[in-house]
């Protein structure tokens, strides 16, 4: 399914064609510099001017030509693999003009240049390599280190005119690589070049007078480019940004900056009402809240670690705040009745959770609003997003303010500016996406993706049976909601269900219908795991019962199963040797048996008893039963294991 991958890598032999025009270039214009320099006659200027001028009309006209009919290939491709016609195809042609035709222009003209100042000299080709090594697009695997360190908003971002990774030119939601800011940067190139071949040229005319005037053009023309340059750093694609690639691994290193204690969660969000306002790549939010706390104490809320908190306002009261990671702590009174609680902070535009003028990637798996949770946003020490939320409760929630139009929501509509309803987690997205109605459904995709009816009626299908295995084993009852979102911006592979929307992020590249068995084990944890707590996810068995339970149901639907593998399930302060004893032992079982496993008979149930904790083995006449329903919160149990 990952179509925009045909165009990855594109850049190489684009940095090879580069190479090819630039002596092309050279060549032709040098053989006649000397020539022409010679000859002096007052229009020699002019006339210079008008040849390079027709030079380069031919070659963007043929290089053009040659682009667009590559292009119209691939879209014919498109239409066969029964992708629709969408902003997919348009933000291809801006890719192309972007990384390709205009760094085929520049090239051009740094030929003409190095012809202009080398003539016929041997020295003349070895700068014009050494620009084509320094600035061509490849220079950023050539110099990755420095790049990487830099980004995409870095001063040295102005150095490279490709992808700043040649083979990650496609996000979804996100779509292509190509914006304003590097079209900027790269007409900036082509321009910088053009001043420069103005001065050269004009340094032929015979009176001295206009070789001064055009000196005095050139400086003035560069004084335009350093205004402008600016311009050229506002990239707010950051999800192409490799100079974040270490900022998770690096907050989310163990042991954590902060963990509430017991009493700081002792309260309850009863409604909470978001107000919304747009700015440039962020987003300006109070959240106005109603709690209802015990006593008076300090409280912790937990909100993703990157957005700016402004101030907290407890019964109309600025009070003083800690932001400590994903946490805000600050003292409350509180008499046992409702408390209201404002919280002033700033969505910012991320490399994980994008929030543009077109984007918004804000998940329900994601705490971009406060809520009650224990413990930190991402799994500890896996260096890749892994997210755990705390969705045991539902609340009132009304959002309100700049709203887009054609937002994706688990929320209902109330007037223009307005959303409503009563969920444990919001998920609004907005993008490159594409809307299906396929029977009773409605599918969200990435609008690179072909129509549904080609994958989508065995993946029905398989969600369907897995549901019937869960409710004859189990007596669990699932029912597939309406609107389905399949879009996986960071290749997550993650699941939320609640009775308005399924979040099924597969994170694979193939069709969904040649991924059954990915798509299993994607649901299963969503439909045990949506509405229970942070405590339970990020114990050390969670992972294992998932993938082994995953395995033995892909096997009851004779899926090819996939193995449980240690190294995949990206634990942290974790004796991997004992993970690898329970795997060997659950695959020691035959199908049957393993249904009885002891992954889930060791699991003790974690039992409040006048303040202590009490800890009793599930040993019961159906052990599996019991511990999935204390899971899947069917009981007041909370698990933990042993």
């Amino acid at each position: 399914m990952d179509y925009a991958s045909l165009l990855n890598g594109f850049v190489i032999p684009v940095q090879g064609m580069m190479l090819l025009v630039a002596v092309y270039m050279y060549r032709l214009v040098s053989e006649e510099v000397q020539y022409r320099q010679s000859i002096l006659f007052p229009d020699i200027v002019t006339i210079q001017y008008q040849r390079i001028f027709s030079i380069l009309l031919n070659h963007v006209i043929f290089v053009g030509t040659t682009l667009l009919i590559g292009i119209l290939g691939l879209f014919i491709y498109y239409q066969n693999q029964e992708i629709p016609w969408s902003t997919f195809q348009l933000d291809i042609l801006e890719h192309a003009v972007i990384f390709y035709l205009l760094p085929l222009i520049l090239t051009a003209l740094w030929g003409i240049n190095c012809a202009l100042i080398f003539g016929k000299k041997k020295t003349g080709m070895l700068a014009l390599f050494l620009v084509w090594v320094l600035i061509g697009p490849l220079n950023t695997e050539f110099f990755s280190d420095y790049f990487y360190k830099g980004g995409f908003e870095g001063i040295r971002s102005l150095l490279f005119i490709g992808p700043i990774q040649p083979g990650h030119i496609h996000a979804q939601l996100s779509g292509f690589l190509g914006n304003e800011a590097l079209f900027i940067k790269n007409i900036l190139h082509i321009s910088l070049q053009c001043v420069l071949l103005f001065l050269l040229v004009g340094q032929w005319h015979l009176r001295a007078s206009k070789r001064i005037l055009t000196v005095v053009f050139s400086i003035l023309g560069l004084g335009v480019l350093v205004f402008v340059s600016p311009f050229a750093l506002a990239n707010n694609q950051l999800s192409f940004d490799r100079s974040f690639d270490s900022d998770l691994s690096k907050h989310y290193k163990p042991p954590y900056t902060f963990v509430p204690e017991k009493g700081a969660l002792d309260y309850m969000i009863q409604k909470m009402n978001l107000n919304m306002v747009q700015e440039t790549n962020a987003l300006k939010v109070e959240a106005d809240m109603l709690m209802k706390v015990s006593q008076k104490q300090s409280i912790s809320l937990s909100l993703w670690h990157e957005y700016d908190v402004n101030a907290v306002i407890v019964n109309n009261r600025k009070v003083k705040f800690k932001r400590q990671g994903d946490f805000i702590s600050f003292p409350i009174s509180s008499d046992g009745s409702t408390t209201n609680v404002k919280v002033r902070y700033d969505i910012k535009n991320s490399p994980y959770f994008a929030l543009t003028k077109d984007t918004w990637y804000l998940p329900a798996t994601l705490n971009w609003y406060p809520v009650r949770q224990s413990q930190p946003i991402n799994r500890l020490g896996v260096g890749t997003l892994d997210l755990i939320g705390d969705r045991q409760k539902m609340s009132d929630i009304k959002i309100s303010g700049d709203i887009p139009k054609d937002i994706t929501t688990n929320l209902k509509r109330q007037g223009e500016r307005s959303l409503i309803g009563r969920v444990a987690g919001v998920t609004m997205m907005q993008g490159h996406l594409a809307v299906f109605e396929y029977k009773d459904h409605e599918l969200v995709t990435d609008d690179s993706w072909s129509m549904p009816q080609t994958y989508w009626q065995s993946v029905q299908k398989t969600l369907e049976q897995t549901n019937a295995v869960l409710q004859r084993t189990f007596d669990k009852q699932t029912v597939v909601p309406k609107k389905i979102i399949l879009v996986s911006p960071n290749e997550e592979r993650n699941s939320y269900l609640d009775d308005a929307h399924l979040l099924l992020q597969i994170g694979t590249t193939l069709r969904l219908d040649q991924s059954l068995s990915e798509v299993v084990a994607t649901y299963v944890p969503g439909i045990l795991w949506s509405n229970s707590s942070s405590e339970v996810k990020v114990q050390p068995k969670w992972k294992v019962f998932n993938a082994a339970f995953s395995y033995w149901i892909q096997t009851e639907l004779k899926l090819e199963p996939i193995e449980v593998d240690p190294f995949f399930l990206q634990q942290s302060n974790l004796d991997m040797k004992k993970v690898e004893r329970w795997i060997k032992e659950f695959m020691d079982y035959d199908h049957k048996q393993q249904l009885i496993f002891n992954i889930v008979e060791k699991m003790v149930l974690r039992i409040k008893r006048d303040g202590k904790i009490e800890c009793k083995g599930v040993w019961s006449h159906d052990p599996v039963t019991t511990s999935l329903k204390i899971l899947s919160k069917e009981t007041n149990f909370t698990p933990c294991f042993a």
